[in-house]
């Protein structure tokens, strides 16, 4: 493990305190790259997000077998997107809402009546209304 990959999971590591990011129900096991290694993301707290299970089970499973809401909800971007420039969609001790990574592993809230994440909040309900 190189210097920042294991600087990068230090830092979400202490941001989630081992509980999933998304469904804050279980503990968390892997760092899922919001932005594929193979697309070019990189070991970055702001490309990173802990979650429960391994690629094909629990929370990290469900991201990667719904790209769509995935993508609504950053917690995949898409090749030549930018991790720090989307926010993404986690649940924590405050609740689920729209944050912003910071490389410094810190949260920060995402204003939502901006139009983007009105935009956001609108078509991720959608989806989810339209698949439940």
């Amino acid at each position: 493990m190189g210097q920042y990959e294991r600087r990068a999971r230090e830092l979400v590591y202490e941001r989630s305190n081992r509980i999933c990011e998304i469904c804050s129900a279980a503990r968390a096991h892997s760092a899922h790259h919001r932005l594929r290694v193979s697309q070019g993301g990189l070991w970055a707290a702001t490309n990173l997000i802990h979650l429960c299970g391994h690629g094909t089970s629990g929370c990290h499973g469900m991201v990667h077998s719904g790209p769509r809401l995935g993508q609504l909800s950053g917690w995949l971007v898409k090749r030549g997107g930018y991790p720090a420039t989307i926010p993404v969609y986690l649940t924590g001790p405050d609740g689920a809402r729209y944050v912003w990574l910071g490389e410094d592993g810190s949260l920060r809230d995402a204003v939502t009546t901006s139009p983007l994440i009105a935009d956001l909040l609108t078509a991720r309900t959608a989806y989810l209304e339209g698949n439940a």
